[in-house]
């Protein structure tokens, strides 16, 4: 008897099994139809409910079909995006907070001088801006890629 990891991933509408082989210590990504072409209950077999029936060398991570390039096309945009919002986000707390703090402190808005309004509140509205930016980025990125959530 061959022990077996699997896991599911849902996200929308797309579903993905990640197969571990503990025995062979092999690994594997099998993708699901999204809607399935068979609604009706099946006999519980051990061809049909066993992870076996999808070896893991029947695909492999290296395995280039359009959902898996779409799906690596997507996380690459999404760090991207995290990344760059990060920098803004240390750039702005860390960088105007802290490090110009005197560059900025000659600068008065309002009678306060913008390095301690920077320390003190820039760089939480610039985090709840980027929060915000973040949703819409995000929203526009599933509508591409197919796999907005439904209200």
């Amino acid at each position: 008897m061959r022990d077996w990891l699997v896991i599911k991933v849902n996200y929308g509408r797309y579903s993905a099994y990640l197969i571990a082989d503990l025995d062979q210590k092999e690994l594997a990504l099998a993708d699901t139809d999204p809607s399935p072409t068979d609604s009706s209950p099946t006999d519980p077999s051990p061809t049909d409910s066993s992870p076996t029936d999808s070896s893991p060398t029947d695909s492999s991570p290296t395995d280039s079909s359009p959902t898996d390039i779409d799906a690596q096309e997507y996380w690459r945009r999404n760090l991207s995006l995290m990344i760059k919002l990060g920098i803004i986000w240390f750039v702005v707390s860390y960088g105007c907070g802290i490090l110009f703090v005197d560059t900025l402190n000659h600068i008065k808005i309002g009678g306060y001088k913008l390095g301690f309004w920077f320390a003190q509140q820039g760089s939480i509205y610039t985090f709840i801006a980027l929060i915000f930016y973040y949703t819409k980025a995000m929203e526009r990125l599933d509508r591409e890629f197919g796999v907005e959530e439904s209200d």
